[in-house]
């Protein structure tokens, strides 16, 4: 249960991440999503109803009624889990989860299609152990910094690497492509090829490909080496205020 429920709100949150549509004017505003005091499911009338306009907004269609009926379930059944989340934020400023166009999917059905299926290796270079940082800042946005991207959707496509994604999911053949990897062996690769190309020049395309040798040899940009964080809050703090950290799910 614990595992299941663990599953469901890595879904859900990426749900989270993308809302910004579901204030119609015929869902009352007690409905929204974002709606601070929403503390009840609405009714299957007007659970339908917002299906209907999800359906609409993502641009959603159904085949067969069997397949409505079961993407229209699982929709009740994540809009559910969504409400009783939002109910128990403690805090006004709390993550606040919502739907998106991962909505109509299952937990499993999901986790099948975007969940890396790549096994975690034992890493080589240890950890940064915990330590104090009495200094850190009240607030660090490395965006206003620029040094990290936006937000992309990787469609679905599993890499898991936020440099050149093209040239790595083509040319690191250490990782398993589109499959999903591991962002050692993504960095293994940067080092030993003695740099990467800029995604302008070798750009997304969220399949696999084949290798471009000829941008191979492009080096905008090279990484002198990585290390694992420890996996406790004061050791992720204390790298985040050094540097941007690279972050994934397996």
């Amino acid at each position: 249960m614990g595992s299941h429920q663990k599953n469901l709100l890595v879904l859900l949150t990426l749900i989270w991440s993308s809302l910004t549509f579901l204030c119609y004017g015929s869902i009352s505003s007690e409905y929204s999503i974002l709606a601070f005091d929403i503390n009840k499911l609405p009714s299957e009338e007007q659970v339908v109803e917002l299906f209907q306009q999800w359906k609409e907004h993502h641009r959603k269609f159904y085949i067969h009624p069997e397949e409505a009926a079961l993407r229209l379930e699982n929709f009740k059944r994540n809009l559910k889990y969504i409400v009783e989340r939002n109910a128990m934020r403690n805090s006004p400023i709390g993550h606040r989860l919502g739907l998106n166009r991962f909505a109509d999917m299952s937990n499993e059905e999901f986790k099948n299609k975007f969940i890396s299926k790549v096994k975690k290796p034992i890493s080589k270079r240890g950890y940064v152990k915990g330590e104090s940082c009495k200094d850190a800042p009240s607030s660090l946005d490395w965006r206003k910094k620029g040094a990290v991207t936006g937000v992309k959707d990787q469609g679905n496509c599993g890499d898991l690497i936020s440099l050149s994604e093209q040239e790595l999911v083509d040319c690191d053949t250490t990782n398993d492509g589109c499959d999903g990897g591991y962002m050692d062996y993504a960095f293994e690769w940067v080092i030993n090829n003695g740099g990467i190309d800029t995604e302008a020049d070798y750009s997304y395309t969220g399949v696999d490909g084949t290798c471009n040798v000829t941008k191979e040899e492009t080096k905008a940009v090279t990484i002198d080496g990585y290390t694992d964080v420890a996996q406790s809050d004061s050791s992720l703090l204390c790298a985040t205020v050094k540097q941007p950290i690279s972050v994934g799910n397996l």
